[in-house]
């Protein structure tokens, strides 16, 4: 879960997400003193045994980990000086126990060789360098700091912007996708080295570079480019797309951010889609990790038609242990609001524990927003970076519309996660997971595209001679594409350079208190 803001302190209070909970390692906190053993005798150690003990009552799968003495949470101290890295192996090897019986192997399990889970990380709060945490804490409220693009090489000598952030000083310069990157600082570039990969990457950790760049008219000029922090747009680009007989709504969405950041520009885009009576819409999630619930509801009730009211969009499921009101570590952590302030609930503060974890209470129904109502197909883009919120919003709409799926295939995250402080770091494991009116919801691998096609970055968002873009225009006017649509014509695998993290995650923002 995200926390709006990390706090330095060791033993800070909870920064004000629902769903995200403070839960510090000090001295007389009762996550050490549930431990079957004698106390710990380090931060290191306490901090171990937090790890176990939480994901023992509130991670999704804990019926699948082992007890706490066969687990030896303690056995990960070391004396290396590497505490953040035996804090990952430790929740690593939780996350491998649950095994997905379809596959065989974890449902956490990323690969052959990595050594990182799906879903779940822990991070340090006050490192600088983690960029899961600066994403968590800045880029979902409407910030971002950097240069404000990304880079894929598809040739070993061109080299495309990805995508440009909406807002970003690269921007408002006139930089867009597709733009071919000839050289910076004077030097060519390339990819037929790894010294040349190395270079690009270095520049992106220099506070500015000279870009020499090619547009999409062929218009070649020098760039000064500066990296800052800056206020962003999630919407890439939204527009009403003129095809044979039909005009079609076009929405290229970056992240699921808060409503205080996105739904201006989205109610903008759909009332311009709905001005048009457009009857098809194509959103294009390629990048999208996810974000807010709250705000993919919203995206989802622009999309759906009135007539779906009162249906239900999808539930959230916590495991057994919280639905049966037996996660008893979390009775003294106080619930703060926004703000960071306690709220009054029956004479006392609200915790953790007072809060609805049943299905029931976890329900989100359709409630129809803005006046778009001729929509008869959905084409959602996607890729391996279409994650988490993004899959929801799919996933949700299945049931009940006319939903298409190119590209490829999504990166396969049904469940969410609680923010949990503990010393000095924040642990996000799965915590719940999530359904359609279907009982849908087992895309751990994905959703397969219903047409494959590459993701094109030689066009802009919006422009129909991109190849996913271009196959949603045949199938809304009644052409066939071609399966496997390739956008280049040698074997060259594209590969994404420079510095471009991104969060994967489901947060949930909505407060229920059990009846």
């Amino acid at each position: 879960m995200l926390l709006n803001a990390l706090k330095k302190a060791r033993c800070s209070s909870l920064i004000a997400v629902v769903l995200a909970m403070t839960i510090i390692s000090c001295t007389d906190d009762d996550t050490v003193n549930k431990s079957p053993r004698s106390a710990a005798e380090n931060n290191e150690q306490a901090t171990l045994d937090s790890i176990f003990l939480y994901a023992k009552e509130i991670y999704f799968w804990n019926e699948a980990l082992p007890e706490y003495d066969e687990f030896a949470p303690r056995n990960y101290s070391s004396s290396s000086g590497e505490e953040l890295k035996n804090l990952e192996s430790a929740l690593f090897d939780i996350t491998q126990y649950p095994i997905n019986p379809e596959t065989g192997y974890p449902y956490e399990y990323l690969g052959p060789g990595i050594t990182s889970p799906k879903y779940s990380y822990i991070e340090e709060n006050s490192s600088s360098s983690s960029q899961l945490g600066y994403l968590a804490a800045n880029k979902l409220e409407g910030e971002e700091e950097g240069y404000g693009f990304a880079l894929t090489a598809v040739g070993a000598e061109d080299i495309r912007m990805r995508y440009v952030t909406k807002g970003s000083p690269a921007y408002k310069k006139g930089i867009r996708r597709g733009d071919r990157l000839l050289a910076i600082n004077g030097r060519n570039l390339s990819i037929k080295s790894q010294a040349d990969i190395d270079f690009i990457n270095g520049a992106f950790n220099t506070d500015s570079f000279t870009a020499t760049i090619t547009n999409a008219d062929n218009e070649t000029d020098d760039f000064n480019l500066s990296s800052s922090s800056f206020e962003i747009s999630p919407i890439f680009k939204d527009t009403v797309i003129e095809a044979t007989n039909t005009k079609i709504g076009y929405l290229a969405y970056y992240t699921f951010s808060s409503l205080t950041n996105s739904q201006e520009g989205l109610e903008a885009a759909f009332k311009k889609f709905a001005s048009a009576n457009v009857k098809d819409l194509i959103i294009d999630l390629r990048y999208n990790g996810g974000g807010y619930v709250t705000t993919a509801t919203l995206l989802t009730n622009l999309i759906a038609p009135s007539r779906l009211n009162g249906k239900v969009m999808f539930v959230e499921h916590f495991n057994e242990t919280m639905k049966n009101g037996q996660a008893t570590i979390l009775k003294n952590k106080i619930y703060k609001d926004g703000n960071g302030n306690k709220i009054p609930y029956n004479g006392r503060d609200l915790t953790y524990y007072d809060l609805d974890y049943s299905a029931a209470g976890n329900t989100t129904r359709f409630e129809k927003e803005g006046t778009l109502e001729t929509v008869e197909n959905v084409y959602f883009i996607t890729t391996n970076g279409t994650a988490s919120s993004s899959e929801l919003v799919i996933n949700s709409l299945k049931p009940y519309m006319n939903v298409t799926l190119i590209g490829t295939t999504s990166y396969g995250k049904p469940v969410g996660f609680f923010g949990i402080d503990i010393d000095k770091y924040t642990m996000y494991i799965s915590n719940f997971r999530t359904l359609n009116s279907k009982g849908e919801g087992d895309y751990f691998q994905g959703f397969e595209p219903d047409f494959k096609s590459d993701d094109d970055v030689t066009h802009d968002f919006g422009d129909p001679k991109e190849q996913s873009i271009s196959v949603a225009i045949d199938l809304a006017t009644g052409n066939v594409p071609g399966f496997g649509r390739t956008s280049r014509e040698s074997s060259f695998k594209p590969i994404n350079i420079g510095k471009t993290p991104q969060f994967n995650g489901m947060i949930e923002k909505r407060i229920n208190i059990k009846k």
